[in-house]
């Protein structure tokens, strides 16, 4: 039996792991964000707790990557050196937090110091 001329691609399987399909559903279904984020706020103001907090949980998870993404996130490590009689520990602590944040506490422990702080916090090139 002859074989059927093929006019569109058929990727099968692999289609799957492209961004094509997937784009091409989300932009038939007209779903977006902001559909997204009222629906999981009705279901965080549902009365019952079993539906309510995983809702919760959901949302700030949703605010949490939009931020990331955004860049209004970062995170700064700092370490401490305190030195004993016999030995020198140190303490490494990391923070995540909004870029506003950081950098305010970075401005305080300048002028606490006034000398270098172990973390720069620099603006990003596009502002």
């Amino acid at each position: 039996m002859p074989r059927k001329a093929i006019k569109k691609k058929d990727k099968g399987v692999a289609g799957f792991f492209g961004t094509g399909p997937l784009e091409n559903a989300i932009r038939a279904s007209r779903f977006d964000v902001q559909e997204e984020i009222e629906i999981l706020i009705t279901l965080a103001r549902d009365p019952d707790p079993k539906v309510a907090l995983p809702a919760l949980k959901q949302f700030r998870a949703v605010v949490k990557e939009i931020a990331s993404v955004n860049g209004m996130i970062g995170s700064m490590q700092q370490t401490k050196k305190i030195e004993g009689p016999t030995e020198v520990v140190e303490q490494k602590v990391s923070t995540s937090a909004l870029l506003t944040n950081l950098r305010k506490d970075n401005e305080q422990h300048i002028e606490d110091n006034e000398e270098d702080p172990p973390h720069e916090i620099h603006k990003p090139l596009d502002s």
